[in-house]
């Protein structure tokens, strides 16, 4: 994360770094978020930086106060989703038999990547044709099932019969990282 912040740093870093801290206020806040090009989440992000690096400033004892820091509301979420043509055209570029199947479980489930890593055939049951995704078997409350569609099924069938490990994602006897 510390790129991403950096990355927020750099648009904050000339409109805030000149200023004292006692001196930043909710119009050099609000101002800072018309003058900035990128979205008002980006501006948001970058503010939030400031307020975080304020307040650390303040619990090191380089500063007596953080200032409040105003941030714009956060916009809502994107909602983004393939077309049919995309996945057609995803399925497609995937020329790997354990990319192939990553991917199929990502369209088939909505997983993170890192879940789909972990996955494990324990946690797959074709008979009911549901995945547990997520949570160890000690942590089963945050488990969340997910129904097997007709395709993933079939993918991951025959990937079961050629299944050298336990782990669903798997190269060369290894699993995927």
């Amino acid at each position: 994360w510390k790129d991403v912040e950096r990355h927020h740093w750099k648009s904050a870093k000339g409109y805030f770094g000149p200023k004292r801290p006692q001196d930043v206020s909710e119009a050099d806040c609000r101002a800072f978020v018309r003058a900035d090009e990128r979205s008002v989440g980006s501006s948001r992000k970058a503010l939030s930086i400031v307020r975080a690096s304020l307040r650390w400033a303040e619990r090191q004892g380089l500063i007596d106060k953080a200032p409040p820091i105003w941030l714009p509301p956060a916009p809502p979420p994107r909602d983004r989703r393939l077309t049919r043509e995309e996945a057609k055209n995803l399925r497609a570029a995937c020329a790997m038999p354990h990319v192939r199947l990553f991917t199929e479980i990502a369209l088939g489930t909505g997983a993170r990547s890192g879940a789909i890593l972990e996955l494990t055939w324990g946690n797959v049951d074709l008979a009911q044709r549901r995945i547990r995704l997520g949570g160890s078997e000690r942590q089963k409350s945050r488990a969340t099932q997910v129904p097997i569609n007709d395709t993933l099924f079939q993918v991951l069938s025959e990937a079961k019969e050629a299944a050298m490990t336990d782990y669903v994602i798997e190269w060369a006897g290894q699993p995927v990282k």
